[in-house]
Parts: C-alpha cells; structure tokens; sequence
C-alpha cells in the first residue's frame, strides 16, 4: 500500500491541523525550554518497531509511512509467511467512534472487492484500544509520484488510467462510491499494475433509493435513508466533516455546494486527475472549499492548454466528465472508460487474410419519461417529436461534427425519419377512426394505442441521441432508423389477446419498464455500451420483482448483450441463458429466437466454445418451426450458428447456414438494403477462410455496391468492406488491385479518425504485406509503421502487435536476415501468449516459424522441440485459426524427424496424414503443399 503525501484527506473547511497528514512533535527551540512530553503517537509507533510487536497475527517489520488518518508499517503475515501493509489509526481518532468507524469502513469497502485494479484487503480489527486494517503490500509509487518522475506522453497517461478508472468501477458496480478518487490514492505498482486504495470515505449506495437508475448517493444527513441500505458500518453516515468530505480540488460542484456523492462525483474526480496528468495542471485553481466555491459562482470553465498534447477526441471525455452539471456527465465510470478505449482502439479490425462477421448488435439507451397520448391530434402529437425546427437544428449538429460522413449520413438519415414520422401519424389517425366508428374492441384498440405509444418512444429516444452525436453514433444512424420497430406490427392479429385486467399503477410501471427496454433496443448499432448497462441493471431486479417474464427474458437478452459488447462474455452467457429459460416458459418465441441468438454468437465469437454454441440448433429448429420459416428472427439464428461454423472450420455448413440468411435477408428487406451486409460479409469470410477467394470477392463486391449507395462513400462501413475485398484480390493475386483498394480504406480512416489512430494500424499492415513480393522497401515503411502506431496507442505487449510482427518477421526471412527474423517471431509469441495463451492458433503458427528460424540454423535439436510442442498444443486445440494449420504443422514436423532419423516411421505417418487433410480441404492452393508432400514421401521411400 502506499498512501498519500502531501495531501489532505477528509476535512471541514479552515481545519488547518489537517492540511497536513504528517506533522513534527519534538519541540525546535534549543536549552532546557526544549523538554516536550512525546506525543502518544510517537510513543506508541517506537513501541511497535523497538519490540517487533505482534498485532494479531501479524508481526510488525518497519515503519512504511503516515497520512491523515493513520500510520502505515510493514508487517508479516505469520500464518501464510506474506509481508502486508498494516494500517493502524492515529490515538487522536481512536478516543471517539468516527475515526474507528471511518477506518473499519474503509476495511468494509475495500473487503466486498475482488479486483486487480484495487489493493487487497486480509483483515480488520482492534488492538490495544486501535483499529487496524492488514492489505496488500503493494510496492511501488503513487499515480501522482509517477507523472511526476519523467515526461509522459498521453497513451502513457490514459494506459494507467484506464487501469485505476476500471477498478473505481468494479467498486460502483460492488455498490460503492469512493468518495476522495485522486492521483495520490492510486498506486502504480512496481509490477506496472494500477490499484486504487484508500477508499476511507466510500460509502455503500442503493440504487433502489433512487428514482434514476444511474443513481444518485445517500444523503448522509438523512437518517431515513441511510437506515435502508443496513445497519453495518459501510452503510452509515458520519458526523461533522464527512458532512463534506473528500479533498476540496477534486471534488465535484455538487458536493463543494453541499449535496452528496454518488458515481458521477467519482467520474468527476477521476476527470480532474486525468486532466491533471495531461496538462500539469488541475483544471481549476482553487485548492480549498472556499476558493472553490468563489470559482464556481464565478462559472469557470476549464479548457486545455495547447501545450497538453492530448488529442481532440480524449479532451472532448475529460471535458465531458468535468462538466458542472452532473446529469451533463458521463453516469458512469464504465461509461467514461468505453469512449476512452473505443476511441483509441476499435473493436471491429480488418486483417489481411483473417476477417471477421459483421456484428448485428450492440445496445444503447436513453431514459424517457412517456405518457400515453389522450389526443386523436396525430399529426400534433408527431410534431412535437419530430418538429421543422429539431429537423434544422439536427442538420446544424450534423455539419457541424466535422466528422468525414456526417453530412451524408444526415442526406440519407433525414428521409428515413420523415417516412417514419408520417407512417406513425398515419396509422394513429387511422386507430382514432377506429375508435370513433366503434368497429374494434376496446382492448384491442387499447393494445393498438400503447403499441404506437411505445413506437413513438423509440423515435424520441433516437432523435435524443442524435442531438450529441459521435462518431459512432453517425456510423450506425441510419441502421437504427432502418430498425425502428415496426409501426405495422401494431395491427397484428396477436394483439387481439388482451392480457387479464391488472392494478393501474402495476400497468403504468411496466409501461416505464418497458419504455426503456424499447429505448434501449431501438440503438442496438450505436455503440453506448456502458450507458445501456445502467438500464438494463435498474430494469433486470425491478423485473423480477414484479414477475413478469415476457419482460424479464427481454432486458436479460438486452443485458446479456450489453455484457458482450462491453467485454465481459462470461457475466453475458449466463445472462443469456436466464433469458433464454424464461422466454422459453413465457411462450416468447421472438425473445426466444433472439435469446439464442446471441448466446451462439458470445459462445463462439467471444469465448471459442463452437461445439458448445452448435449444440442449440434444434432448440433454435423449433423455435423457427413455430414462428415460421423466412423471419428476421430465423435469419438472425442462420447468422450466429453460420458463424459459429465458420469459426470451427467447418465450412460447408458455415456457407449452408450463410447462404440462407442472405436469401432471407432479399425477401424481407430488399437485395439492395443495407441490412443485407451482415450476412452478405459472413458469407463472403466463410469462402474467403475456406480458400474460395474468387466467391468471396463476387460477395464483397456486392456488399461494397449496397454499401456505397445505402451508407455513403465515405461511411466506416464502407471502408471496412474494401478492406475485406482488398483481401480477397490479395489472395487471388491481383496485388494491385488489393493495393488500390487498401489505400482507399486507408485513406477513408485516415479522415475520419486521424493519421494516429490505431485502427489504421490494419490496412498499413495490409499495404505492407501485399507490397512484401515486390517492393521490401516500401512494405517495410508500411509494416513498421503499422507497429509504431500500435506501439504507441495501444502499448508495446498489445495482442494487436502480433500481426505487424510475424509480417515483418516474413519479410526478414525472405530478405535473409534470420535474427531480425527470430526477434521479431519471438515477441509476437510473448505477446500472443500473454493475451491468449498457449492454445490460440496465432501461438501455435509461431511456434512453427520459430521452429524454422531453428532450422536455418542448424539448430536440429531446438527445431524439433518447438515443433513437438506445436503440434501438441494442436491436437489439444484443433479447431479455430485456418484449417491448414494442422497439416502444414504435421508435414513440417515429419520433415525435422527425418532430418534426425531418415528410417523414422513416425514421420512418414505425419506426412500421409497431412496430405490426407489437405486432400480433403480440396482447394487449389493447397496443389504446391501436396506437390512438396509428393515429392518427400518420394525421396524417404528410395532412401
């Protein structure tokens, strides 16, 4: 542990013995008048280090330090023989309860985390009249001692920070607030791992409280809350300072103004010390509550120096998490941290000969507060959502982005949102002719007016959306106004069956319920993971609650694939599950389609179970038996189990599945639409993987033609099937072709993104691996500029750093230069096994490279080790990476043992299974392989 220097913790304004957290006793002035009584501190502290005192278990080895609250010693674990930090409170806070209760909470806190990025707590307890916590012992220097050591440039910066941010939200989704989050409570340990401590002033929050699910703090001051989250000391408010608590420069407007903490008081902290590491500066001046409060009647306004070097993108989050209003925030931390880690690296990539599915999901929400229209004013009621001054004011917002496709995007999106308008208008004049001719039911006409309600809500939360658009959201703006829930839908014959009548106020709660869900689905293409995590948490607990299945299986798949997209597959497949069970028993085959759905999908994509995700295809074949053949929701199951095929190398039933989705996808939606590309690009990846690049073309093609004309020239989606096809023409060995295509999707990332971003990173290495046969030079330009980018944004263990690695390690080879060659395929293999260990294929094919770096060596022995492990790793393993992969290593391996023994049985065994595979893959490229085979099993047999 290491705790703050320098630094004020808690404190009440004009409390000035506290400014300081350590302080001299001993008395300064020289002759007898220099007698001073030692203060108890002092005393006690000599007493524990002369005697190496046992506190519990734990014996006391040195002093480690001493901050406001309680001096900090080394001590050792006696039990399990471990060296711990032991934090003792000060004599001054232990005659009253505050401080003892202060400091067992802090215990209480830390205890209920279990987080990489946040120090460990043992134990607490009480000795001799004083409470004492034993954590982990972390060795290293303050976030604060860091920045300071040595100039840091901003990847640098937000690497770290990413680390403290994550594990401050593992404490908000543990359901504490830290409540005093700055750069000398987080730790950078001399392992390179962030962990954020002294959570001292946390306290528990209860999101039931709160009327808004991203959730506001206790009041401490407000006995009637604190009594409902409990009655152990996390869950209760101190007196006097804590009134106020944390340290003046780093806490949000609120709380300097006198209201409580909550998440986006810690957001706030957290932006200052980010802004702080950037700039050198805090992004204010004042330092004590007063000077704060002047700055804030004031109404500054932070702004970065010029002089910061962060990019524009990272400013626009700190400035966001600084902003004064704490509803103008990010509400959570999550939040904060995906728009960090999507700007500086984007989950979807294009590799050169490794491509991926299209996603069809990723979920966002806004909350909306919807009443049920009383008025047949169709029109009127339209208007005020859709109105001739939101629709100018939307096209000012568009332009005004500069973001490369913005404009495009809103000459495509704008009609789509007049069509949606008018049909909605359309259809709710035609419900109030109903209602006055008599000629429906009165439940059924009431079915029909909350279903166009709940479509009107849909509408509002995607115009809301729109108001502050990013990047993301503009590249998946007109594939959320292309699925807007059907306004049709609300006439269907289903509806006629009108649930039993239920209490008023239980229908006007599932209506809110279920108007954030339908929030939350409407923006399943625009990427605001975190922000729809905050909804589905608050809407799961409520649901179950109330019982009411057909909604708790819909928020469990909404959540579940929220979970996915935010990197935590294992918290999505059980999520999933449960929705899928409940679905099931609810009778809700469109939930339950969808449930499977995407838990096919996390299970292959996300976690490489292919057998596993595979095995739901006859539940998913009576799901579409009962919903009939030819639906969305049968195209979407065709997709993810297509998917999950084309991962485990089969794929003949990946092409099957794939093929029918496509077919599907023309009936429902039209072959030029849009919505075709996730299954025209799944099927064009299963031939392209397959060795089929000629068919993979002709569907890539097709997908760059809708894509064009739907989306734009200049959308990301546009780029990202050029980069598909450039790689199908690679393979087909039209490099100049590739190459054009390459340098425009290059050229089309370059302008919305920057020349520093790493998604570049993938058609630089693209250029540089198709100009590797005829110009070295120049693909060497390409692949290290690929690495420096990566390097830079990314971190120099990164996964992605691999790929540039091995291209650059092939390019030594063929220029024979074996060292570079072996440095090069050595650390794509450190890196490859820290991010996936041992049984990737990635690991496995550079064991094989560096099996023949081995060989050129003349190094038999080494060669054949690294091989045996391969293959044994293979075997293990024998699904997932190119279906070459096994052959080409069992045929290489035959040839090292024939080296060692040239009567060896076992190699010519090797070498006939390996042209049995590569036989049986029949595909042209593989006729050089088994020629090589061929002409081997030749020469061994007149041997």
């Amino acid at each position: 542990m290491v705790v703050e220097r320098g630094e004020r913790g808690a404190l009440a304004e004009g409390d000035a013995a506290s400014e300081t957290p350590t302080r001299r006793i001993e008395g300064d002035a020289p002759g007898p008048a220099a007698t001073t009584i030692p203060h108890p501190d002092v005393v006690f502290k000599e007493s524990l280090l002369r005697g190496g005192m046992k506190i519990g278990r734990f014996r006391v080895l040195d002093h480690l330090d001493e901050g406001g609250m309680g001096m900090i010693f080394i001590a050792r674990d006696a039990e399990l023989d471990r060296e711990v930090a032991l934090k003792l409170l000060r004599s001054r806070n232990s005659a009253g309860s505050s401080g003892r209760a202060r400091l067992l909470r802090e215990a209480q806190a830390l205890a209920k985390l279990a987080h990489p990025n946040v120090v460990t707590v043992y134990e607490a307890g009480e000795f001799d009249g004083q409470v004492f916590v034993a954590m982990e012992l972390v060795r290293g220097q303050t976030l604060r001692e860091w920045a300071r050591a040595a100039p840091r440039r901003w990847p640098e910066i937000i690497e770290r920070f990413l680390q403290a941010g994550r594990g401050l939200a593992a404490a908000h989704r543990a359901g504490l607030v830290h409540r005093d989050f700055k750069p000398s409570n987080v730790v950078v340990g001399d392992d390179d791992r962030v962990r954020v401590l002294d959570f001292g002033l946390a306290l528990a929050r209860d999101a039931s409280d709160c009327e808004d699910p991203e959730v506001t703090a206790i009041d401490e001051s407000d006995a009637s809350q604190v009594s409902r989250v409990g009655s152990g000391l996390l869950a209760t408010g101190l007196t006097g300072a804590d009134s106020i608590a944390g340290t003046p420069a780093y806490m949000a407007p609120e709380l300097i103004l006198g209201g409580s903490a909550g998440i986006r008081s810690d957001v706030y902290a957290f932006s200052v010390a980010l802004f702080e590491a950037l700039c050198g500066r805090r992004p204010h001046e004042g330092k004590t509550l007063s000077e704060r409060r002047a700055e804030l009647e004031a109404a500054v306004t932070p702004s970065f120096p010029r002089s910061s070097g962060a990019p524009r993108w990272l400013r626009k989050v700190v400035l966001r998490g600084l902003a004064a209003d704490p509803f103008d925030r990010y509400p959570t931390m999550d939040a904060l941290l995906l728009d960090i880690e999507r700007a500086n690296q984007r989950r979807r990539r294009r590799q050169l000969l490794v491509a991926s599915i299209a996603g069809v999901a990723a979920l966002t929400t806004v909350e909306i507060v919807h009443e049920r229209e009383a008025s047949c004013d169709a029109a009127g009621a339209v208007a005020e959502v859709w109105s001739p001054a939101r629709r100018v004011r939307l096209a000012g917002i568009f332009e005004g982005t500069g973001i490369s496709f913005a404009d495009d995007t809103w000459t495509r999106l704008e009609p789509r949102l007049d069509d949606y308008a008018a049909t909605w208008s359309t259809a709710r004049g035609a419900l109030c002719e109903a209602t006055r001719r008599g000629d429906r039911s009165a439940a059924r006409l009431d079915l029909e007016e909350a279903c166009l309600d709940r479509r009107l809500v849909s509408l509002t939360a995607l115009l809301d959306l729109l108001e502050a658009p990013d990047a993301d959201l503009l590249e998946g703006a007109v594939m959320a106004a292309d699925t807007l829930p059907s306004i049709a839908s609300c006439r269907r014959s289903d509806l006629s069956a009108a649930a039993p009548p239920r209490d008023a106020t239980l229908d006007a709660e599932l209506r809110r319920l279920s108007d954030r869900l339908e929030a939350a689905e409407l923006s399943e293409r625009i990427d605001r993971t975190a922000e729809g995590l905050v909804i589905t948490e608050a809407v799961l607990p409520r649901a179950r609650e109330l019982g009411e299945r057909s909604l708790l299986a819909r928020a469990g798949v909404a959540h579940g694939r929220l979970l996915a997209a935010a990197g935590r597959p294992d918290e999505a497949v059980r999520s999933l599950r449960e929705a899928l069970w409940i679905a099931d028993v609810a009778r809700d085959d469109e939930r339950l389609a969808a449930a499977i759905a995407a838990l096919v999908y996390v299970t292959a994509e996300h976690l490489g179970h292919y057998d596993e995700a595979l095995a739901w295809r006859d539940h998913a074949d009576a799901v579409v038996a009962r919903l009939g053949p030819e639906t969305e929701a049968h195209s979407r199951l065709l997709w993810a189990f297509g998917g999950a095929a084309y991962r485990k190398n089969d794929f003949a039933a990946a092409i099957r599945d794939l093929r029918r989705a496509v077919e599907i996808d023309e009936v429902l939606f039209g072959a030029r639409d849009h919505r075709m590309l996730p299954s025209l690009i799944g099927l064009g990846n299963a031939h392209f993987v397959a060795g089929d690049a000629a068919t993979a073309a002709g569907y890539y093609a097709r997908a760059q033609t809708i894509a064009e004309a739907e989306l734009g020239p200049d959308h990301p989606e546009t780029a990202h099937v050029l980069a598909n096809l450039g790689a199908a023409r690679a393979s087909l060995g039209d490099d100049e072709g590739a190459l054009e295509l390459f340098r425009r999707a290059l050229a089309l990332d370059e302008a919305r993104l920057g020349p520093d971003h790493p998604e570049l990173a993938a058609n630089l290495a693209n250029i540089g691996m198709t100009l590797a046969t005829s110009d070295r030079a120049a693909a060497r330009d390409y692949l290290e500029r690929s690495l420096a980018l990566e390097e830079r944004t990314l971190g120099p263990a990164h996964p992605n750093l691999a790929h540039a690695l091995i291209a650059l390690g092939e390019l030594a080879l063929a220029e024979e230069d074996v060292e570079a060659a072996h440095a090069a395929y050595s650390r794509a293999l450190a890196i490859t096994e820290a991010a996936t260990g041992k049984r990737g294929p990635l690991y496995i094919a550079t064991l094989g490279d560096l099996a023949g770096i081995a060989e050129r060596r003349g190094d038999l022995t080494g060669a054949l080790d690294l091989l045996e492990r391969a293959y044994a790793l293979r075997l293990e393993a024998p699904v997932g990476g190119p279906p070459e992969l096994t052959p080409q290593l069992r045929f290489q391996l035959a040839r090292a043992l024939r080296q060692a023994d040239p009567a060896s049985q076992r190699a010519v065994d090797l070498a006939e299974a390996a042209a049995r595979e590569l036989t049986a893959l029949d595909q042209p490229r593989f006729a050089a392989d088994l020629e090589a085979i061929a002409a081997w099993r030749a020469a061994a047999s007149a041997e």
